[in-house]
């Protein structure tokens, strides 16, 4: 149950692990929640994370300001100062953002959490899944790139309406193509890879497109 929504027809699109849902009403999109969860930039849900560092921060929504805001991750919990909000803080100017070091993390599965606290006890609460597979060996086809083709790519490159793409052999030929589509984000064409998926793909076209 929903209130205070514009008035016109409602559609779910999305529900996250934070409790936020996301939903169209008429033209355009929302998010909805019970708290005034914060939003996260730099890292997104289910994102594949390859670089040891990212700047990731806090941004709070419209409303009460928390009494503090903390980043979560591996049972620790570093409080971050606002205005930046910045998980690693910021550099010796006190200006310029900070990139979290991921190094210590182990490869695979953890979820990052931002917990905004406020003076009557409540929190608010955003969780973001994510998978830590840092490049300390040469990217391949079997393991880094085919599961980008799966995810975001085989609906329209397996035999239509895209050029097929469906296999190592295809991928290795086209890798210089599809290297300038993604980079210059006119591939996928539902949508941009973020970051950490270009920089795979570059990697992987760079180091000679292993199987």
């Amino acid at each position: 149950m929903a209130e205070g929504l514009p008035s016109g027809s409602v559609t779910l699109l999305a529900a996250d692990e934070s409790g936020c849902a996301w939903v169209r009403v008429g033209d355009k999109a929302m998010a909805i929640s019970q708290t005034p969860a914060p939003r996260v930039t730099g890292m997104h849900q289910g994102m594949l994370v390859v670089e040891e560092g990212l700047v990731v921060q806090a941004r709070l929504p419209p409303g009460s300001t928390p009494k503090s805001v903390h980043f979560q991750l591996e049972g620790q919990e570093v409080e971050a100062t606002g205005p930046a909000y910045s998980f690693g803080g910021l550099e010796a100017d006190g200006e310029t953002l900070k990139a979290f070091s991921f190094a210590a993390l182990a490869p695979g599965g953890h979820t990052l959490g931002v917990v905004s606290r406020f003076e009557d006890g409540t929190e608010a609460r955003r969780l973001l899944p994510f998978t830590y597979q840092p490049l300390t060996t040469t990217p391949s086809y079997a393991r880094d790139i085919r599961p980008i083709h799966e995810a975001r790519c085989a609906k329209c490159h397996t035999l239509s309406p895209g050029r097929p793409l469906n296999t190592y052999e295809l991928w290795k030929s086209n890798a210089q193509l599809i290297n300038a589509a993604v980079r210059d984000l006119r591939m996928p064409a539902d949508g941009p890879l973020d970051p950490q998926g270009i920089a795979l793909i570059q990697r992987w076209v760079s180091s000679g497109a292993l199987p």
